[in-house]
Parts: structure tokens; sequence; C-alpha cells
């Protein structure tokens, strides 16, 4: 699952808004002007205490000002601290309800600390205030991750199609409808989008090990160790794709390449469960039970089950425990 846009276009959103806004203040009796342009110049250099204390400053003197309270909520997003972002935006949109950008920092809010209904439900609001071609590619593409968090591939994989839809040729959406294909399976169609990709950025490496994956969909093994080999041959201690070669070569019946691969894969990113059930695998078929099951072990104690499915955790019941043969 990805994410590409929130931490990104949250500063943009941020750096870009906050200026015009310092232009734009509300006439009032006492004269907030100064305080904007510092709060302006403050947030510009990345001094986000001194932002909080102005914007804290400006909305005690016009605390109606929707606006005000959510670039507070932004200069507490940039040093983390999210329940006082949250308590700035949903003040900001109950002063203004059709305040878009408020919206989609709440939902990029929630995504972030793993609660993607609201995050949905969030986007939902975005998507009713926002007429911009390029923020709605934006949002539909993140409310796709959102819905691929809670595991809902389709809805995610329409979503993206939104977004493919508005724009055809732009990398983030074509990546994330390939992997969302991937996910479900579907790795012929998966590889379409993928060789677009290609097309627009030819050097594009990370493309390589989701062709990868896409061929290994399709039980194109010696197709898909050739992606990774293009892969490897840039990044040799790219412990995922590492595992993934093992895996195709595993299954083209080269026990000893693959176990390589998969040692290496294990020694680079240890806390891999998907490493250890592929190397458990392999084991498995080598003969060595014993190695096989500490495998297994290492994988559900890394997490395999929560993460994947409960697959692991029925061959080590099947194989590994007391009586099993």
């Amino acid at each position: 699952m990805k994410a590409p846009f929130f931490s990104t276009l949250c500063a943009v959103l941020y750096m870009a808004c906050n200026a015009l806004f310092a232009q734009n203040s509300p006439p009032n009796t006492q004269n907030v002007l100064p305080l904007l342009q510092q709060a302006s110049s403050a947030s510009s250099k990345g001094n986000y205490l001194r932002t909080i204390q102005l914007y804290t400053q400006i909305i005690g003197m016009q605390p109606d000002e929707a606006k005000y309270y959510f670039y507070r909520g932004q200069a507490h997003m940039m040093i983390h601290e999210g329940d006082k972002a949250l308590s700035d935006y949903n003040k900001s949109i109950a002063l203004t309800p059709q305040f878009f950008d408020a919206y989609l920092s709440r939902a990029i809010l929630f995504f972030n600390i793993n609660e993607p209904e609201k995050s949905i439900n969030d986007y939902n609001m975005a998507l009713r205030y926002c007429q911009d071609t390029m923020m709605r590619i934006y949002v539909f593409n993140n409310r796709g991750n959102a819905k691929s968090m809670r595991n809902d591939l389709q809805g995610a994989y329409l979503d993206y199609l939104e977004a493919y839809r508005l724009d055809g040729n732009f990398v983030a959406t074509l990546s994330n409808v390939s992997n969302i294909l991937n996910r479900m399976n579907r790795g012929s169609e998966a590889l379409m989008f993928l060789k677009r990709i290609l097309e627009i950025e030819p050097k594009n490496i990370s493309i390589r090990a989701d062709m990868g994956y896409a061929y290994m969909n399709m039980n194109l093994y010696q197709e898909a160790v050739e992606q990774y080999n293009i892969v490897l041959a840039s990044e040799p201690n790219e412990a995922i794709s590492l595992s993934n070669r093992g895996l195709a070569k595993f299954n083209l019946q080269e026990y000893d390449s693959a176990l390589a691969d998969m040692n290496r894969s294990v020694a680079l990113l240890p806390q891999n469960a998907y490493a250890y059930r592929n190397r458990g695998m392999l084991l498995m078929s080598m003969g060595d039970k014993s190695a096989s099951c500490n495998d297994f072990a290492k994988a559900l104690r890394h997490g395999f089950t929560e993460k994947y499915d409960d697959e692991v955790g029925l061959l080590f019941r099947r194989h590994c425990t007391e009586g099993s043969k």
C-alpha cells in the first residue's frame, strides 16, 4: 500500500495558503497583519513552535476565523502533535463546514493514525467542495489508499480508476492502479499499467520490482526473475526483491540459488515475516523440517497472520506442532 501524497501535500497546502491568507485577512479593529506576516515568515523557516504561538495570538484577536485554526493545526502536524492538530481542524470545520483544505488535512491525519473510515468520510467531504482537477486526482488517490488500508480492494481500485480517468499519465495513479491489481491477483492487467509507467519513466527501477510481482501472479517465474535481476543490479541490497526473486527461483526448482537469495534477504531485513514464510516453504521442500519450522515460527512472531492471513499458522500447526507428521 502506498501513500505518495500525504506529507508533501500537507506541506504545500500549508506554505501556499498561509502566504495567501496573510495577504487577505479580514478587517478587525486590532491590526493582525503584522502577526500574519510573522507567522508566514516563521513557517517558511520551519519554526513551527513560533508559528503556533503567533496563530494563537491571532485567534485571540479573531476567534471566529476558521483559517487561523486550520493553519495552527497544520503547524501542529509539522511537529507531530496530532491531537492538537485534530482539535484545530475540528474547530475550523465547525466554523466553515465547506472548508476543503481542512477536510483534506484531517483525512490525512486520520489515515496516519490508522483510522481509515474517518479518513474516507473526510475525503468524501473534500470531494464535495473541490472542483480543481489536480486536487481531485490527489483526493481520489488518497481515498483509494484509505480504502486499501481497510482491505476494500475493489473500492480502492475504483477510486484509482477515477483518478486515472482524470489524468491517464499521472505516474502515482498508474502505480496505485497496478499495485491494487497485483493485490487482487490480476497480474496481466497490472502489467499493462506498469509498462505505461516505464514509457513515461524508463529509468524507474522500482517499477521493475512491481513488474516482477505481476509476473509472479501470472506464474511466469522466469520473467519475474529477469525483472528482479534488473532491480538488484541497480540496488543489490533491496531485501524485498531478493526474497521475491528467491521465491520465483523456488518455483523454478532452482533451490540452491533461491536459498542464497532468501538468506541474504533475511539478513538485510530480519523483521520481514513474508521472507521467513518464503524460506520456510523452500526449506520444507528441501527436506529440512526443523529449519523450516523455525522460519514459520519467526514469520508468526513477526506478525504474518496479522499482516496477511493464517497460511503460516496452518502450516506450522500441520507440520511443526507435537504429534504432526
